[in-house]
């Protein structure tokens, strides 16, 4: 069972980019704020969240503002409610892409 979470959180990120990629996790949660140009991707992952304290596999509660949110061929599972659950906000630009995700 994998029971840890891999939190991001970043403040006011620019022209940057953040990728998870071949990673094991019982949770990912993002936060923060992206801004132009920056991005946030996960691929070729394994999120899955046996915690029962715990109800989402993918947790995003980020503010994309011309900047991406992509998860690409990766596992979502969760024992919970939510295996994706976004209260993140999106503004003019902002894109959130799930592809083959399973």
């Amino acid at each position: 069972n994998i029971s840890d979470t891999l939190s991001i959180t970043v403040n006011g990120y620019t022209d940057g980019s953040t990728v998870i990629n071949r990673t094991n996790a019982g949770r990912i949660a993002v936060g923060g704020i992206f801004n132009a140009g920056s991005s946030f991707q996960v691929d070729q992952c394994n999120v899955i969240n046996t915690m029962s304290t715990i109800t989402t596999a993918f947790m995003n509660s980020a503010t994309f503002s011309d900047s991406l949110l992509e998860i690409r061929r990766t596992i979502i599972d969760t024992n919970g409610i939510f295996a994706f659950f976004s209260d993140g906000h999106i503004y003019a630009g902002g894109v959130h892409r799930l592809v083959d995700n399973f």
